[in-house]
C-alpha cells in the first residue's frame, strides 16, 4: 500500500471512533491473557491430531515460543490502574488501534509510522497511550494469529487442507519477530504531538537531550497535566510560551 494510503487509513479509522469515557490498562493485559490461553490450547489439540505433516498447525507449534514470550511481555507492560480513552464498543482506544494494524497488509515500520500520523493528524494519542502502543500492537497480532489458527484447526477437522492459510501464519509471526526487534521507539517519539510542541524550545536544550531524557520529560508533562487537570498540549504550549518569554540568557 502506498504511504498516503496508510496515512489515511489512519484518519479513516480515527474519524470513526466515539470516546465514551476511560477503562483501567489492565483491560488490555486481560484480553492478551485470553488469546495466549486460547493458543495453548489450540497448540495442545494440534498436538494430538493425527496429520503431522500441516505445515500451518507446524508454523504455530514450532513458534509457540514467539507468541508466549510476546504475550508476556505485552501483559508484563499492561498491569495498571491507569485509566485510558475507551471507545464505545468498550475497548480501549489504543487497543482498537493495534487491532487495525495487525489487519492491515503491508505492516512495515514506514506503514505503521504514516498510519499513527493519520491518527493524530485527526484524534491525537495521548502519550500514555503511545507508551502503551508496542502491547496494543502485539495484541492484535496475537489475537489474528488465533483466528488463523482456529481456522486452520477447523479445516483439519474437516479433512480439508488449510495450506492456504499458511501464509497468513508465516505473515504474523514475521511481524510478531519484528515487534520483539524493537524498532517502534523511534517511531513513537515522531508522532507524539508532545514531543513535536517541545522540540520548539527557543533555546534547543530539549532537543539536545538523548532519547531516555526526552522520553522523562514528556512523562513529566504527562504528570503535570493530569495534577493541573488540563490535556498535555496546553501544558506543552504553556511551558513553550513561558520559555519564549524567557529573557536571553536565562
Amino acid at each position: 500500500m502506498e504511504k498516503n494510503g496508510m496515512r489515511q487509513r489512519g484518519r479513516d479509522e480515527a474519524s470513526s471512533w466515539t470516546v465514551e469515557g476511560h477503562l483501567p490498562v489492565s483491560r488490555l493485559a486481560g484480553a492478551i491473557r485470553a488469546d495466549l490461553s486460547a493458543l495453548e490450547g489450540l497448540c495442545r489439540r494440534l498436538e494430538t491430531m493425527e496429520n503431522e505433516d500441516c505445515p500451518a498447525g507446524r508454523w504455530l507449534l514450532d513458534n509457540r515460543w514467539l507468541f508466549r514470550r510476546t504475550g508476556t511481555d505485552a501483559i508484563r507492560h499492561s498491569r495498571s490502574r491507569r485509566q485510558l480513552p475507551a471507545l464505545s464498543g468498550g475497548m480501549l482506544r489504543i487497543q482498537q488501534v493495534g487491532a487495525a494494524l495487525a489487519r492491515e497488509e503491508q505492516l512495515t515500520p514506514e506503514g505503521v509510522r504514516d498510519y499513527l500520523e493519520g491518527i493524530q493528524e485527526t484524534e491525537p494519542l495521548t502519550e500514555e497511550e503511545l507508551e502503551h502502543f508496542p502491547a496494543a500492537l502485539a495484541g492484535g497480532l496475537l489475537s489474528a494469529l488465533r483466528r488463523e489458527g482456529e481456522a486452520a484447526e477447523l479445516l483439519l477437522r474437516r479433512g480439508e487442507d488449510p495450506q492456504p492459510l499458511e501464509e497468513n501464519l508465516r505473515t504474523l509471526f514475521a511481524r510478531l519477530r519484528q515487534l520483539r526487534a524493537g524498532s517502534l521507539a523511534g517511531i513513537l517519539e515522531e508522532v507524539s504531538m508532545a514531543e513535536r510542541f517541545l522540540r520548539q524550545d527557543p533555546a534547543g536544550v530539549y532537543s539536545r537531550m538523548d532519547a531516555g531524557s526526552r522520553s522523562e520529560y514528556r512523562k513529566a508533562l504527562c504528570r503535570r497535566a493530569k495534577r493541573e487537570k488540563r490535556s498535555q498540549m496546553a501544558c506543552a504550549q504553556q511551558l513553550l510560551d513561558q520559555a519564549r518569554q524567557a529573557p536571553a540568557g536565562e
